[in-house]
Formats: C-alpha cells, sequence, structure tokens
C-alpha cells in the first residue's frame, strides 16, 4: 500500500539509533508544480534517534528542465543537494506558567513532515541563471536572433564579436 504522504514520519514508530528510508516519488507529494522535473525526486534519507532528538540527513536526486537566462533554450539541470536538520521534539506546557516560553518552539509532536524540507532544498538548489552551455551567446539585441544557431544578418557584427570576446584592435 502506498502512502498518500511519503515524507510523513512517525517518531514514536522510529527505532533508537539509525533509521533509513529511500524514497521516489513525483512534484506532487511535496506541492512543487513550478518546476518541470524530468526525472522522480529520490530521497536518501537517515533519521537518527537519540532519545527525543532526531538528526536528519537527506540527500536528494533529480532532474528538472529549465529555460535559458541568455538564449531562452532547453537546460536539463541535474539537481543533487543534501539537507541536514536537528528535530527536538516540543516540551508539555506548563499549565502553572499560562504560556510558552520561546525555549519552548515546537519542533515536532507525534508527527514529522519532511515535504516543506524537500521542497526548500531543492528550490534552493536551482540556479538563478540557469545556461543551456557554458559559452552560451544567447540572443541578438537588435533582432532576436539565437546566436548560438549561426550570426545574424542585423548588421550587429560588431557587438556580436563583443560576445565572443573577440576584439579589433
Amino acid at each position: 500500500m502506498k502512502r498518500e504522504n511519503p515524507f510523513l514520519f512517525f517518531p514514536k514508530q522510529l527505532e533508537q539509533g539509525e533509521n533509513r528510508f529511500e524514497i521516489q516519488t513525483d512534484s506532487v507529494h511535496i506541492e512543487l508544480a513550478g518546476l518541470s522535473f524530468t526525472e522522480p525526486i529520490r530521497c536518501s534519507i537517515i533519521l537518527f534517534l537519540t532519545g527525543a532528538r532526531i538528526d536528519m540527513n537527506m540527500d536528494i536526486n533529480t532532474r528538472i528542465q529549465l529555460e535559458c537566462s541568455q538564449c531562452g533554450g532547453v537546460v536539463d539541470q541535474k539537481i543533487e543537494t543534501n539537507a541536514e536538520v536537528t528535530f527536538l521534539q516540543a516540551l508539555e506546557r506548563n499549565d502553572d506558567e499560562g504560556e510558552l516560553k520561546a525555549s519552548d518552539l515546537e519542533f515536532y509532536t507525534e508527527e514529522l513532515d519532511l515535504r516543506s524540507i524537500v521542497r526548500d532544498t531543492l528550490l534552493l538548489s536551482v540556479p538563478i541563471a540557469p545556461l543551456c552551455r557554458e559559452d552560451c551567446l544567447g540572443l541578438c539585441p537588435t533582432c532576436g536572433a539565437n546566436l548560438n544557431l549561426g550570426a545574424c544578418d542585423c548588421g550587429s557584427e560588431k557587438l556580436q564579436a563583443q560576445q565572443r570576446g573577440e576584439s579589433n584592435g
């Protein structure tokens, strides 16, 4: 039976010490519709339980399709990233005190949902200005031709030479 949320864990069901999980899923489970995934999201998760403390180490691998920031072409980007987080059990509220202290921050209660960590880690791994190739020439500012496909005929050859790093003297 497939779980609805593969990133939902119950600390009471974890064994003391190392707990390993391999998850392969699509972007629907982490609510990340803004990216175009070309491979499933693969996560290798280690949850190390020591008392009530959980140390998590997660390796995330996938591929996404982006648009080149210079020419608009397709970029197939491999994403390999890692997240390390420590979770502490939420403390019980003392009814005598009437309010929670700053040291009583909740980290987990009966469940540990890692979806937001996966989502945020993936988003932080996406390049801000992806390139289809390292030496992408971009588009001609005059006619809009893709200069990776060849020179254009609009007369902006001097600008094209500057983009290629050539100089006339």
